[in-house]
């Protein structure tokens, strides 16, 4: 990010990549958090897309071009001319693509702007992102990710960093055949294995206990 690079944020699990929000949003950078309102920590709703979206100066126009719509909607149902009804139902449709075409700027102005962008790894299928690329992806908690869904924002980026422990939790796997079958095994797994450590950094600083804890549980 100090390099000026735009950066794509995953974790497999909402809760994972609200607690990376607050991190980064306590650390001073402008974050978008995508994802539905209702999965989000309270803590990130307001750097959430939508409400982003919401307090834009595009707001309020977006807003007028709706109670047009709704209005022009309401008059076409009361009118019984055939030439009237074609004219109303052009007026509908050029200004519900100027609605959409008003939304989905404002929706990638706001994107474009943000240092980090954070999604689960499966949101980063929502259309919003596919129409971006990022300079790196960051997945945490790649150790308990699906390699599957890892490969979602894996194609958003030409450089990416995964962060996880191959030594704790594994993906959770329903299915025993599914599982038999290499499901259970996660992209970051593989890649510590093929690049015989080259790549890997071990972290040596945490935040989560008192060093003499530390010290006896490792």
């Amino acid at each position: 990010i100090d390099c000026g690079d735009r950066v794509l944020a995953c974790a497999d699990s909402n809760v994972a990549v609200d607690n990376m929000a607050e991190r980064l949003i306590q650390a001073g950078l402008h974050v978008v958090r995508v994802g539905h309102p209702a999965r989000l920590l309270p803590s990130v709703l307001s750097n959430s897309l939508d409400a982003l979206v919401e307090a834009s100066d595009g707001a309020a126009v977006a807003r007028d071009m709706r109670r047009d719509l709704e209005r022009l909607t309401r008059k076409l149902q009361r009118i019984n001319s055939y030439s009237q009804k074609r004219q109303l139902q052009s007026d509908i449709r050029e200004l519900r693509s100027s609605l959409r075409s008003l939304e989905n700027h404002t929706i990638e102005q706001i994107l474009r702007s943000a240092d980090v962008v954070l999604c689960t790894n499966v949101g980063a299928a929502d259309s919003k992102i596919q129409r971006l690329s990022f300079d790196r992806v960051v997945i945490d908690e790649a150790a308990q990710a699906l390699e599957a869904s890892c490969w979602i924002p894996l194609l958003r980026a030409e450089r990416a960093v995964l962060v996880g422990d191959h030594l704790q939790l594994p993906p959770t796997i329903c299915s025993r055949k599914a599982e038999r079958e290499g499901l259970g095994r996660t992209l970051f797994s593989r890649m510590h294995e093929k690049s015989e450590s080259r790549f890997d950094i071990m972290l040596k600083v945490q935040y989560r206990m008192n060093k003499q804890i530390m010290n006896w549980a490792s």
